[in-house]
């Protein structure tokens, strides 16, 4: 999965240590293998949810 490049992006904005890409990844192959949704697919619903949250705030 480190080797997707939708992972490989979000683990560098994620990763400000080196443990921490260590410590998300298993998590997230979990949660990839829980909903059967493709890690590009999650990541964008996650952007999706951080936009809607900010446009509540904001407007």
């Amino acid at each position: 999965m480190r080797n997707d490049p939708t992972v490989a992006q979000w683990l560098k904005i994620v990763n400000k240590r080196p443990k921490i890409g260590k410590a998300y990844l298993p998590g997230f192959q979990k949660y990839v293998n829980f909903t059967g949704m493709p890690p590009e697919e999650l990541l964008a619903e996650v952007e999706a949810k951080k936009n809607k949250n900010k446009a509540c705030v904001s407007g």
